[in-house]
């Protein structure tokens, strides 16, 4: 069973493909070492995530070691919930789980607490794929309040399911 979690971000989905890399490098090449950068190499990424899917990780390392740099714990917990996503499909769940936790500490800081539900949430994907559904049930619980705060229908109804 291939479970997959895509939560929005902000007002715009988490995986947006068919941008054009030329003008994304474009974009990227003259953008400063700032926010708008990392969210470049995030978009970047994700144009490459089906078909170059070692490109997208180079991509998402980039936004979070940008971040990392910058002191930008929101950047890097949206280049985790990317990078994620490509490691699950590659079936190394080990390392989307440790960057998963990692995204669930750094969510915990007060200004990123819209970001917890969806670590909690990606966190539990994990374990699940992982046959560990204890913890995976205990982080999709803990989310659980926060999703229903947002009402957001389409994560709880996945949620739910699982």
């Amino acid at each position: 069973m291939l479970l997959t979690a895509v939560f929005p971000l902000g007002s715009e989905a988490q995986l947006r493909v068919g941008l054009n890399t030329d003008s994304l490098k474009g974009v990227l090449a003259a953008a400063p070492s700032d926010t708008l950068r990392v969210d470049t190499y995030i978009l970047l990424g994700q144009q490459y995530e089906n078909n170059q899917p070692d490109s997208a990780l180079y991509y998402y390392q980039a936004a979070k070691s940008l971040s990392e740099r910058m002191g930008y714990p929101g950047g890097i917990v949206h280049a985790i919930f990317n990078y994620t996503a490509v490691l699950n499909v590659q079936g190394d769940f080990q390392k989307s789980l440790s960057l998963n936790l990692e995204a669930v500490r750094l969510s915990k800081e007060p200004h990123l607490t819209s970001l917890l539900a969806k670590a909690l949430v990606n966190t539990g994907v994990v374990y699940q794929y992982l046959n560990r559904y204890e913890p995976a049930v205990d982080n999709y619980l803990k989310a659980l309040p926060s999703l229903e705060v947002e009402k957001s229908t389409q994560a709880l109804s996945f949620v739910y399911g699982n």
